[in-house]
This record gives structure tokens, sequence and C-alpha cells, in this order.
């Protein structure tokens, strides 16, 4: 039986039939594409909203940050200390390098011996998925510990060293994972004190990598003559673990911890395992996201082009035909130079934003690679320069690439967004040293050397590449405060 409804009417004399089913039909249709445009703004308006607040840094949570008193200071202070022999010592790894290069693994080929430093390379980076989320669970002070322990136990086992595993053991293996600790810790807490000043907060702090890359190697120049390798890394061992207790006591995370279970691996997408994720290390969620993805590929090549630069640096001027002490005058100019980098390009990355300023430095640090490094690299001046001027841009490089993570991510999970992030990037540093090693070939000649010069180029090239791409996923064109 129909349901229509019929209405009769007679106009001048004509008789009109309306079947009210039929208005009623389109009256629903039309409230459907009414329903129906109303949901494409509204997820237009979350868009947009979602890019805004990429645009300006909020990671759309409801914390107040201090940004600025005597404590979050002091703990900015802790955090320069943590990092002095941490991330110090990781970029002045190259001394140690150079030295054991021509020393107790002088029967070895570079590139075999470079597997040593790019495997501490690599867990320095890789653990920090599980540092990261430790320290959001525990806070700073447990993971601190732990760094130290393994850190300054590495030293002290690394003075007694002749073999080649020995090193592989004590070096890349248990000096990785306690600088993974200590590394980690010390940049995640300055990102519970800080939100508008945090690019800036965070080059004041990783200015302690720059000094501890600039001082440890003069150090390690005056002692490896004067006591010998054993004492020397006694002594570091000694220096790590003082500073790092001291760092430990000063730093201070604010925000509520989460719960301790821990789990290592999500790559489930079920609505149940979703609730729980904030249990999860790894998070291939996260990988969903284009910013996010564009961002980490860049990691990674960012880890892969300093970190080889910054371990050949002394070992290419030596086989350019300059002295062990020049060469390691080179890697202290070029740690030093990147504190008033870190300096200034934090302070104006928080006001021109920190896509915008990482993508400059990163062409002006490959700018130096291309036009000083590759075609004067045999004239110590212009070496000395080169190192000035890279030391300048690829500091802040370093300082930046947490706060541009942060920026991208709800402060409560910055320390798995920014594990997960530099466990994936660690892969570039594993693999990266090998390259090179083979690149320059089992003689080590000075073209061999020439063209690991190149490779670090391009290296650097594609991860500028990667960066503004990150940059466009935000902003697209635009010429604003990314």
């Amino acid at each position: 039986m129909s349901n229509s409804i019929y209405s009769i009417h007679t106009i001048n004399g004509n008789t009109h039939i309306n079947d009210s089913s039929k208005k009623n039909n389109s009256n629903e249709i039309q409230y459907q594409l009414d329903e129906a445009d109303n949901n494409v703004n509204h997820i237009d308006n979350n868009l947009e909203a979602s890019k805004e607040n990429l645009l300006k840094g909020i990671d759309g949570d409801s914390i107040e940050f201090p940004d600025g008193g005597f404590r979050a200071w002091l703990v900015v202070f802790g955090s320069f200390l943590g990092l002095c022999t941490s991330f110090g010592l990781f970029n002045a790894s190259g001394a140690v390098q150079s030295y054991v290069q021509y020393h107790q693994l002088k029967d070895y080929n570079v590139s075999t011996i470079s597997w040593i430093f790019s495997i501490y390379s690599f867990i320095t980076f890789s653990f920090s998925v599980f540092s990261g989320l430790l320290f959001d669970k525990r806070g700073s002070n447990l993971p601190m510990i732990i760094g130290a322990i393994f850190m300054s136990g590495s030293y002290f086992c690394l003075a007694n060293c002749e073999k080649y595993y020995q090193f592989l053991i004590t070096f890349g293996i248990l000096n990785g994972i306690g600088t993974s600790f200590c590394f980690t810790a010390s940049i995640s807490v300055v990102s519970h004190w800080f939100s508008v000043k945090r690019a800036f907060a965070m080059s004041i702090a990783t200015i302690g990598g720059s000094v501890g890359g600039g001082v440890f190697p003069l150090i390690l120049r005056e002692m490896y003559p004067k006591i010998g390798f054993s004492w020397s890394m006694r002594t570091i061992g000694f220096i790590v673990l003082g500073t790092q207790f001291v760092s430990a006591a000063l730093i201070k995370d604010r925000l509520p911890r989460k719960p301790k279970t821990m789990v290592i691996m999500n790559n489930n997408n079920s609505n149940n395992n979703n609730n729980n994720s904030e249990n999860k290390s790894f998070q291939f969620n996260y990988f969903k996201e284009l910013t996010y993805s564009l961002f980490v590929a860049a990691l990674l090549f960012i880890e892969l082009y300093v970190f080889i630069v910054l371990s050949y640096l002394a070992s290419y001027a030596m086989a350019k035909g300059f002295s062990d002490s020049q060469g390691l005058l080179l890697l202290t100019i070029t740690n030093l130079s990147g504190i008033p980098g870190r300096v200034i390009l934090g302070y104006l990355a928080d006001k021109y934003g920190r896509f915008n300023v990482i993508c400059f430095v990163t062409f002006m640090s490959c700018l130096t690679v291309w036009v000083m490094w590759l075609p004067f690299g045999s004239n110590l001046t212009c070496l000395y320069l080169f190192s000035a001027l890279w030391g300048f841009f690829s500091g802040s490089i370093l300082c930046l690439s947490p706060a541009c993570c942060g920026q991208i991510s709800k402060t409560e999970n910055f320390g798995k967004r920014y594990g997960t992030a530099y466990c994936v990037a660690s892969f570039g540093s594993l693999v990266g040293l090998p390259i090179g090693g083979a690149i320059i070939g089992k003689s080590a000649s000075s073209q061999g050397y020439t063209n690991e010069v190149i490779f670090a180029g391009l290296i650097g090239t594609v991860c500028l590449l990667f960066l503004c791409l990150s940059r466009y996923s935000i902003a697209g064109h635009r010429l604003v405060k990314v």
C-alpha cells in the first residue's frame, strides 16, 4: 500500500494534484546535503586549525609553561652540564677515533675501525626510544643515573682496551647506552619548562655539547703525550661521573608522569590498543603524519651528515699531511664555533620560525662543504675557516632539531616522539661511517678523503630537501613563521 499523500486544488477552473511525499523527500534530501556541507566545513576548519597550531608551535594541550624564572633556567644549566659530557664527548669522538686508528688498531683499515664509532652513534640514538619512554614515565633522575654509570664505566674499561672487540664493547655499546640515557633526559626536560622560548632554551642547553666537544679534544691533546691513553680515559671517566651526577641533581621534570607499564613496540591500529598507546615506546602510528615522517627522514640524514664530518675531519687533516695536533684543533674550532651559532640562531628560530631557520642553516652548512672544504681542503688556513663556519651553522642544526620535533608534538608525548624519531635516525649513523670508510678506502689516501667530502656534501643536500618538504607540508609556499 502506497504511503503517498495527495491533495487536490482547483485554480481558475483547472484541477491540480500535489504529491506531498515528493516534497517531503525533496526536503529530506536538501537537509542531508546541508548536513554534508556542514560536516565538510567542520573538517576543513579542523584541518586549518591544526595547521595554524603547527605554525604557532601550539601542541593543542592546556599545559602552562613558566618560560623563565630561576628554577626553569637552573634546569637549563643542569641540562647544559649533562650535555657537556654526553653530547660533548659524542662530538669529540673523532679525537678517540683518530688516536686508536694510528695506535692500538693500526693494523685495521678505516672502514673496520669506523664500525666501532658507528655502532656507538647508532646505540646512542636508537636507545632513545627506551630512554625517552623511561623519562616520560619516571622523570629525569633515573635515566640520568643509569647513563652516568654506563658512561663513566665505559671510559674506565676503555683505558685497558687493546683488542678490537674490546673497543667495540666498551666504547661502541656501553658508552652508547650511557650517552643515550643522559642525552635524551637532558634534552627532554627543557621542554617541560619552556614553550614560547623553547628553541632558545634548548640552544642554551645544547651549548654544553659544543663546549664539551671543543674542550675534550684539547684535554686529550695535552694528556695523550703526557700521561698516555689509559690514564687519559680514566680522567675522562671521573669527569663524566662527577658532571652527570651534578646535572641529575639540578634538572627536574614538572609534568604529570604516566603509568609505568612499558611495551617495546606498537603497530596495531585497533581502538583498544590505541587507548593504551601511552605504554608503547616505538609508535608506528606517528608515521601516519606527513610532517612527522618527512621530519624524521630529515633527521636520519642530519645524523648521517653531521657525524661523518665530525668523525673524519681530524683524520682528513692528517691524510692531507697535517699533524695530529692540528687535526684535533680543527675539532675544537668546529665545536666551539657552535656556541654563538646555537645562541644567535636559537633566538632567531623563536622569532622567525624554527623550521624556517633550520632550513636556512642547513643550506649554509652545505654551502660551506661545496665551496670551501671540497675545493680548498688542502689549505690549512681554509680548513680552519671552514671548521669555524661549518661549526657555527651545524651546531644550530642539532639544537633546533628537538625544538622542531617539539613544535609538531604534544609536550606530554615529547619523549616518545623524540625517541621514536631518533631511533629511526640512528640507522643513518649506523651505516654512515662504514660507507664513508669504504669510500676513503683501505689506503686512507688523500683522494679517498676528498671522495668522502663529496659524499658528505650529497648527504647534507638530501637532508636539506627533506627539511624543506617538512616545512612545505605545514605552510606550503607561504612566507610565514613556521
